[in-house]
């Protein structure tokens, strides 16, 4: 009932505000014409593309007053991410309700681990780094390769202001003797230009566990997350450019070991140690006007270290990949994106690996002002598993004079199992690739001022041979999966300084294939609503953030539908000073994102930025 209600007050929501619309006139809000590019790995605007896309900017971002990336993520439209415990502790992510990591990027650099394919803990990224988020839904293989089965999320770190040069900090201090901060320079200074930060955050935390399992099960789970990223970047001549990328973590996690049972052990030091090191190197160079190509080498490695009722344990995985990427265009209305590359991951304990190569090609055609297509495809060619062909295509449609567009993408997927599901302790190595197909069609509508836009969208995503650990057979297997849904959103400017941010995703998935325990724990409906209203001329900034994820069903049982609320609070003190106080939980909700363990309370939080 409580679902079937919020849907109705959504959809009744979206008719109020539309009639509203049509007395007043307000500035334009949303622009099509800002640019993406994780979308098709060319600059498109936005309103040429056929994909789902959800882009954040450093302003989007700041008005959360998160520490943390997570915490901006949970407002993505689809996403929906879980965590057993506080910021450190084991993340997972669904994406239209599938439980399949997304490929993540900071800064065009994969991030997921390189053995295993555990998504990015977001918990561990501090907000302050990001310039801007894009989030890339459906099945993006002939992009991006493997682990695109279900989507791309792009993170871009800062970047230095042409002719500026900038210093930024920050310091908070908040419940469970929480603290953070962040310290940043960038400059451009022509033929030179540089991005550094220095970031730290703390906590004491909380006991994810219940109470009732005793003291020696619950105790608080302390975290701390140190971070230096920085980029280097000289024009060597009037067309070629290098850069290097550094980014370096290192964090540690104490975590509760689940629900009592036989097999897990209560100790007091539960906890894992990681360190994370990304490298980037690129040279860019302008052909001619017409043709941009770039030639990048990424390595990355990640180095844990494990204690629990197990014993203690060491891992360590690598990738070292080649990138030789061209940008051209062909006439005033076709371009292409056409690329290779070659990639080794690594196993560095159990002395595994596993080479790809890959040849892939992207069409972006404006057939005429109202409509671009695009067509490409991709050939991985994996030592393992042979080549596989992936391809996707799309279509955005501006119906002339009315604010309509119609948008579409169809595209396949492929992933092959990556080292520790073939050879890992658990591992099973008669498993085959993981395959899949999506599409979404959806309708846009922007008013005549700009003020507001809403939308909606059908998709379907089908996911053949997922590898995914069995507890029947304690092992790995693969598994078939399918989800599809609706999504709406809504954005709108109702004048006054305020406001209105609001998206619902309706996901039915389905696990087939296996009669082992449903593990789900993705929910059928998701909503976000975001309200900001500015006081005081627009000094003071009140953002109130709500998200509601409906029941949901977990290895152990059942989970309830629950709603946060979070308030951050910014106060303009000068040009270049920022006051700022943020409530998360703002309702104290009791709630469970996984079987056995407790969602995070009520907590308060003050900080200060510094930009000059």
């Amino acid at each position: 009932m409580q679902r079937k209600n919020i849907g109705k007050w959504v959809l009744t929501g979206f008719v109020a505000i539309a009639s509203h619309l049509s007395a007043q006139e307000n500035e334009k809000i949303v622009d099509l014409e800002s640019y993406t590019v994780v979308a098709s790995r060319l600059e498109l605007p936005l309103g040429k593309v056929g994909a789902s896309v959800t882009v954040f900017d450093a302003e989007e971002i700041e008005l959360h007053q998160a520490q943390l990336a997570s915490e901006t993520l949970r407002h993505v439209t689809g996403v929906y991410i879980r965590n057993t415990g506080g910021a450190g502790n084991s993340p997972g992510i669904s994406m239209r309700g599938l439980p399949i990591a997304p490929l993540v990027l900071l800064d065009g650099i994969e991030i997921n681990n390189p053995a295993s394919g555990f998504v990015y803990n977001f918990g561990n990224m501090p907000a302050s780094l990001l310039e801007r988020v894009e989030v890339l839904h459906g099945a993006q293989s002939a992009l991006y390769g493997a682990n695109g089965l279900t989507g791309v999320i792009s993170l871009e770190s800062k970047r230095a202001v042409e002719g500026e040069t900038i210093t930024q900090a920050g310091l908070s201090y908040g419940s469970h003797k929480t603290y953070s901060a962040y310290l940043g320079t960038s400059a451009d200074l022509g033929q030179f230009d540089y991005q550094f930060q220095l970031s730290h955050y703390e906590t004491d935390g909380y006991s994810s566990q219940p109470e009732e399992y005793g003291p020696e099960w619950a105790d608080d789970d302390a975290y701390r997350n140190t971070v230096l990223h920085g980029r280097l970047g000289a024009e060597v001549t009037e067309t070629i450019d290098l850069s290097l990328v550094l980014h370096y973590r290192d964090s540690e996690s104490d975590y509760d070991p689940g629900t009592p049972s036989p097999w897990s052990t209560p100790i007091a030091d539960n906890y894992t140690h990681d360190k994370q090191l990304l490298v980037k190197g690129e040279a860019n160079a302008e052909l001619n006007e017409d043709w941009n190509a770039s030639v990048a080498v990424t390595y990355t490695n990640l180095d844990s270290f494990r204690n629990d009722g197990w014993g203690a344990s060491d891992s360590e995985a690598e990738m070292l990949k080649f990138e030789l990427l061209n940008d051209i265009v062909i006439a005033d209305n076709y371009a292409v994106f056409v690329g290779a590359e070659s990639e080794t991951a690594k196993d560095v304990m159990g002395d595994y690996e596993m080479e790809t190569q890959s040849l892939f090609l992207e069409n972006v055609y404006d057939v005429n002002d109202a409509l671009t297509v695009t067509l490409g495809a991709r050939i991985d060619d994996n030592d393992a598993f042979g080549s596989e062909t992936t391809w996707r295509t799309s279509f955005s449609y501006q119906v002339a004079d009315s604010g309509i567009r119609v948008r579409g993408i169809y595209g396949t997927g492929f992933d092959a199992p990556e080292i520790s599901q073939l050879f890992g302790s658990f591992g099973n190595p008669d498993l085959v690739a993981e395959t899949g197909a999506s599409y979404d069609l959806g309708v846009e509508w922007t008013s005549e001022s700009g003020a507001l836009t809403a939308g909606v969208a059908y998709f379907n995503i089908d996911v053949s041979d997922k590898v995914e650990f069995l507890r029947s057979t304690f092992s790995f297997a693969n598994v078939d999966w399918v989800s599809s849904g609706v999504e709406v959103f809504m954005n709108y400017d109702l004048g006054a300084d305020t406001r209105i941010k609001l998206s619902q995703t309706f996901a039915d998935t389905e696990r087939q294939k296996t009669e082992d325990s449903l593990i789900l724990q993705s929910p059928e409906t998701s909503t976000s609503i975001i309200i900001d209203q500015e006081f005081l001329n627009d000094d003071l900034l009140v953002r109130v953030a709500a998200n509601y994820m409906d029941d949901r069903e977990d290895w152990s049982g059942p989970l309830d539908s629950f709603t946060t609320v979070d308030l951050a609070v910014t106060y303009r003190l000068s040009e270049t000073t920022d006051l700022w106080v943020r409530v998360d939980n703002l309702l104290d909700e009791e709630y469970s994102e996984v079987f056995g363990y407790n969602g995070a309370p009520q907590a308060f939080s003050a900080g200060i930025n510094l930009d000059f």
